[in-house]
């Protein structure tokens, strides 16, 4: 299994909150809990004809009555409610939303991965569409495109890889999660404002939330043995979002296959004492690896730690397992000059008009 932490908005560079590296790791406990979001309740709908016939919403008598009405020019007597049909303004906003979300997308490459749960992927951008197949939780997808229902459903095209091959489908909003401000600030800020023509158009009313503000409890999805050093990360980053990946192969197997001559490892006093110390390897000052050293350090429970407490091990281990999702508010060249700033890449690339700093944040935009 694979462990995404994902940082639910940013922060800057601050403490390293966002943008290490990750690195893919087994564990043998696969069987999260089967976690649902709870639906919006408590809202009424009803249908009309934009008659101009009153509607009763209730049903029940003495309630209010609801008039569809296209002029509101007269006074509104106490204790009556107008809804305004605004079609054409809802549709306008509609297009609006879909038109600034290809800008976007024209601009920034967006990711996101699955989540809470195994998601369906659909052929096409409705309600009613067949699926295609089911893609598990964690899997990033790659966004490249995006349809608006006129009820308000949202659904993203985007490109995925499984078993090694590359597919494309439709996915809900609410299937992904994702952390890029530009995306997360269109979603509060255009789509919102079609939402809310759409809410006076029709007279339903839809809630909308962020995926990074999702209220599903992401510890409850894994394994027990995870669970508390998770809790304990938690607490002292409430805003990172945790997120399981199944890799589809037990521990013992990968295990297996990474021990011998693939798995060298240093003599230091914490590896000896541990026995995970073997033969000399090929090169000097290496060994290799036993297979209690193998799955130590495969295992990904023996590295949730922001600060470790054995003082024989390294502190900041849990960003090894942190996903490379490109974010433009803090994912900039100067970040990466300030890294590198005191090796040998400091500087230009010999022979090129370009900078170290420059060339990598090339590459990971792209």
């Amino acid at each position: 299994m694979n462990i995404w932490v994902e940082p639910a908005c940013a922060d800057g560079l601050a403490e390293n909150d966002a943008g290490s590296p990750i690195q893919s790791v087994y564990a043998d406990e696969t069987t999260p809990l089967n976690v649902s979001s709870g639906d919006i309740s408590g809202t009424e709908t009803y249908e009309d004809d934009r008659s101009g016939e009153e509607t009763d919403v209730s049903g029940e008598e003495g309630d209010d009555e609801t008039e569809i009405i296209d002029d509101v020019s007269g006074s509104v007597s106490e204790g009556e409610f107008f809804l305004i049909s605004t079609e054409d303004l809802s549709e306008e906003a509609r297009s609006k939303a879909i038109e600034s979300f290809k800008d976007l997308l024209a601009s920034e490459s967006f990711m996101a991965v699955i989540f809470p749960s195994d998601s369906e992927a659909y052929l096409t951008a409705d309600y009613d569409s067949e699926v295609k197949s089911i893609v598990p939780l964690g899997t990033t997808v790659y966004i490249d495109d995006i349809e608006i229902e006129k009820t308000g459903g949202i659904y993203y095209l985007a490109h995925y890889y499984m078993n090694g091959t590359e597919e494309s489908a439709y996915f809900t909003d609410d299937s992904l999660l994702y952390i890029a401000e530009a995306w997360v600030s269109w979603k509060e800020n255009e789509y919102s404002k079609f939402i809310s023509k759409l809410n006076n158009s029709d007279g339903l009313l839809y809630a909308t939330q962020s995926a990074a503000s999702s209220s599903v409890d992401d510890i409850s999805l894994f394994p027990y043995s995870y669970r508390e050093r998770l809790s304990a990360l938690k607490k002292n980053h409430p805003k990172w979002i945790f997120v399981p990946s199944y890799t589809g192969i037990d521990f013992s197997t990968a295990v297996s296959n990474e021990i011998g001559d693939r798995s060298w490892i240093r003599a230091t006093n914490f590896n000896k004492s541990q026995g995970f110390v073997g033969s000399p390897a090929a090169q000097s000052g290496w060994y290799l690896a036993t297979e209690a050293g193998v799955s130590f350090y495969m295992d990904p429970r023996n590295w949730l730690w922001d600060h470790n407490p054995d003082d024989r091990l390294p502190d900041g281990t849990i960003f090894m397992f942190e996903q490379l999702t490109y974010n433009s508010s803090y994912h900039s060249e100067a970040a990466v000059q300030a890294i590198i700033s005191n090796t040998f890449m400091s500087g230009s690339i010999p022979g090129e008009d370009m900078t170290y700093a420059k060339a990598f944040y090339d590459i990971g935009k792209e």
